[in-house]
């Protein structure tokens, strides 16, 4: 069988295999501009290779007759071998920068398809052992223009600077391909790369970017048919004009003017010292940290345009899920006042949960279900607003999907709020990675917290932007910390302690405890005492659509000085800008306590405020053991509180810092760390995925899909209808179309599924959830409850 001219091969139907590669190559060495040259080169010559064994008969034949996929039509591990033969005549003085580009482009090539699994040598052997005696690969070297495919490759290197010197003669020999991927031999492989590392955590980070270059290269050239996303150019002034039209009638209010100066601090702090990557902000809570900070890296964006780099994007991370909404609203209106369109290529909100659609601000339209997930997935917007998790496994993960958005990094700016929400265990492996993608990739890190916790070193890892915090704090005088956890006190007697104060003084009121059935058991016991509509309920109980509504309605409430009790859980710590006069906080790490104290009295619009700290026990299941906190937070974290509040009856928000401060250092002397970044640096894929985990495993739940009304059981309906499509890739795509409002209508319960399908119905007309506290039951036979 005649092989086709290497120039005339497709990668795609109309589209030419060799334009392709070189947009590969082009688009994936422009993301990582700026980056180390070994990173740049990676890309490119990957970016030219990954691909070259589509160029054999078998492939074009079945491209064209779209029939079944065979291990001859296998694309990935040709190139591989392509690559690997070819790459010997790279020319690099250094030589671990060679082994460790020519193996990383190896790897890269194999897996582009897939996810990174294997040690990094074990990979090379695995593929080694592959190759011996393999007559597939001999029938697919015969099947391909090897003459053309060189010559054009040798054209290509030239083109792109790419260091190469030719190493053979034509007609290239099938035996001179086959027998290079048997050198070196492991042992002076193993002498380049001592114990199996690719090198420093640097240079690893940079290896895992240049990956995911060439994955979203590869992947939106794809879905695109060669187009791509444009940037958009921003006014530096946006959140300038913003406040003026939105606050300017306030400008004279001690707490505006307050955060009006910070927020000039801190842009003037960032700006100045652009060339340091490494930055704290440290300020109270409602002090007006995310308007500031996103002021500031604004200011940052427009200075490093003004020295000829690309416009950096702005990357927002926040802990959980429930807390983003809030925040993309705010950028989303700043926007607004702006005329400018909240597009997801200029504004993108990324979480498991997000909707896919995609929309340029010019109009483009990409579904959900194809193009507009990529898109998401990889970060192709100006400002990302996600969460740790979206962020930290872009790197501490081997899967494709988290990996493809890894260049994003480069240049970016990223902000971490709430960074203390972190479990401790990850801090130095999360410090070591901040460190190396600032070297490797140039990407600014603002650690945001009114706690300020011990990721950096004090005082010598990062530049803090409001290097006179301490004086913010020592002015506020909002509210103070009132601490009853010295006595313990039940359920019951804690609900009769706030309704004989209430009684006296009815003023709005925030119970945050630590369980949701705590909240179940509060609120009926509270619903007792009070006329409808004063008592509300807070919770995951309810759906994330309930939740939503509730949290207006309670601000509503609260604009309207209506004198509202509200028990929750810890879900209105943190991005929820509600304020109430006496706040009750149910024991638990002394951060979390802060960020309730921020509840309090937030915008000092109610005098002062009070919060008061309770170490609440189940009275029906005695002391022991039945404290709220346990099975929510680690025992170590609520000594180091009780040991940092001592015996102190009332703490000012002014000491709040000092206080924060000998916490984390308590927290810091017993908390072992888990060195998950030296698992990347073997490439322990594996071992690095069974020791990395953000959210804790608990006990087993269920997911409940409720059903309210009709729309929610035509939802239903249409999920179930899934089972009735045969293909995988076509059932997904389905359920892409109506996975945002699904999802909208789903929560996680505790117990024992008894049936195969992961989630289940509910209908609230047969008692098993109520729109005031959430849910209730399960049907009894689909599972045996859990009594958290």
């Amino acid at each position: 069988m005649k092989p086709l001219h290497f120039s005339e091969t497709l990668a795609h139907p109309g589209d030419l295999l060799v334009d392709h590669l070189v947009r590969v190559a082009r688009e994936g060495s422009a993301t990582l501009a700026g980056a180390p040259e070994p990173v740049r080169l990676l890309t490119i010559i990957t970016g030219l290779c990954h691909d070259l064994g589509k160029a054999t008969i078998f492939f074009q034949e079945w491209r064209l007759k779209q029939g079944r996929k065979e291990p001859l039509t296998n694309h990935s591990g040709l190139s591989a071998l392509l690559f690997w033969w070819f790459s010997q005549g790279l020319c690099f003085e250094d030589k671990e920068v060679f082994w460790r580009l020519r193996l990383g482009g190896l790897i890269a090539i194999l897996r582009h398809h897939g996810d990174l699994r294997e040690k990094w040598l074990d990979a090379l052997c695995r593929f080694r052992m592959g190759m011996q005696g393999n007559s597939v690969i001999v029938s697919q070297l015969s099947a391909l223009d090897l003459d053309g495919l060189v010559r054009w490759l040798a054209k290509q290197l030239n083109h792109f600077d790419i260091p190469w010197q030719p190493f053979f003669d034509l007609p290239v020999r099938k035996k001179d391909i086959l027998a290079a991927i048997q050198q070196p031999n492991l042992l002076k492989l193993k002498m380049i790369m001592p114990q199996g590392r690719l090198g420093s955590l640097a240079d690893v980070t940079g290896f895992l970017a240049g990956f995911g270059a060439l994955l979203a290269a590869d992947k939106i050239d794809t879905a695109l048919e060669g187009e791509k996303i444009q940037r958009v150019k921003l006014p530096p002034d946006m959140v300038v004009e913003y406040k003026r039209k939105e606050f300017g009638a306030f400008s004279h209010d001690p707490m505006t003017e307050l955060r009006q100066k910070i927020a000039r601090d801190v842009r003037a702090s960032l700006v100045n010292q652009w060339h340091h990557h490494h930055f704290t902000l440290t300020a109270p809570t409602g002090s007006g940290k995310t308007l500031a900070i996103l002021e500031a890296a604004f200011g940052l964006r427009e200075k490093m345009s003004g020295l000829g780099r690309r416009p950096a994007r702005i990357i927002y991370c926040l802990p959980f899920t429930s807390v983003i909404d809030q925040n993309h609203q705010v950028f989303r209106n700043v926007l607004k006042c702006s005329n400018l369109s909240d597009s997801q290529d200029i504004l993108l909100k990324h979480h498991h949960l997000t909707d896919t659609f995609f929309r340029t601000s010019t109009d483009d339209e990409y579904e959900a279900d194809g193009a507009g997930q990529l898109l998401t997935e990889t970060w192709q917007s100006e400002i990302v607003v996600t969460t740790f998790y979206q962020f930290l496994h872009t790197f501490f993960s081997g899967k494709n999907r988290n990996l493809k958005r890894a260049a994003q990094l480069t240049g970016s700016i990223v902000i971490l709020d709430e960074v203390q929400a972190v479990p401790l265990r990850y801090w130095q492996a999360i410090r070591h990675l901040l460190k190396s993608l600032a070297e490797t990739l140039g990407t600014y890190f603002i650690l945001m917290t009114a706690t300020r916790p011990l990721i950096y070193g004090a005082g010598q890892d990062a530049v803090e932007l409001l290097p006179g915090h301490e004086q913010y704090f020592a002015k506020l005088s909002r509210m103070r910390i009132e601490n009853k956890s010295l006595v313990p006190t039940g359920i019951k007697n804690f609900t009769w302690q706030v309704v004989v104060s209430y009684s006296k003084q009815p003023r709005a009121t925030l119970i945050i405890v630590n369980r949701r059935k705590t909240v179940k058991k509060l609120y009926y016991l509270l619903k007792k005492q009070f006329p409808l509509g004063l008592v509300w309920a807070l919770s995951t109980n309810l759906t994330p659509l309930d939740r939503k509504k509730r949290i207006e309605d309670i601000q509503e409430l609260l604009d309207k000085k209506q004198p509202v009790i509200v028990v929750s859980t810890q879900l209105v710590e943190a991005g929820v800008d509600i304020s109430f006069p006496v706040v009750h906080r149910d024991l638990a790490p002394l951060d979390s306590v802060i960020q309730s104290s921020g509840r309090c009295n937030r915008h000092n619009e109610c005098g002062h405020g009070v919060l008061y700290l309770w170490k609440l026990y189940d009275e029906e299941q005695g002391k022991e053991g039945a404290w709220q906190w346990k099975r929510i937070y680690d025992s170590c974290l609520i000594e180091a509180t009780i040991e940092s509040l001592g015996d102190e009856p009332v703490i000012p928000e002014e000491k709040f810092l000092e206080l924060t401060k000998r916490y984390f250092a308590k927290c810091w002397e017993r908390g072992a760390q888990v060195r998950v970044e030296e698992f990347l640096e073997r490439g322990d894929f594996e071992k690095m995925a069974e020791q990395f985990h953000l959210i804790e495993d608990g006990p087993p739940t269920i997911s409940v899909f409720v059903i309210q009304n009709e729309y929610d059981q035509n939802l239903w309906e249409r999920y179930l209808a899934l089972d009735d499509i045969e293909s995988f890739r076509e059932r997904r795509k389905e359920f892409m179309q109506f996975k945002f409002p699904f999802f909208e209508r789903v929560i996680q319960v505790y117990g024992h599924i008894q049936q195969d399908d992961p989630i289940i119905a509910v209908k609230s007309k047969d008692g098993h959830y109520d729109r005031e506290i959430g849910f209730i039951a399960l049907p009894d036979e689909n599972s045996s409850p859990c009594i958290f």
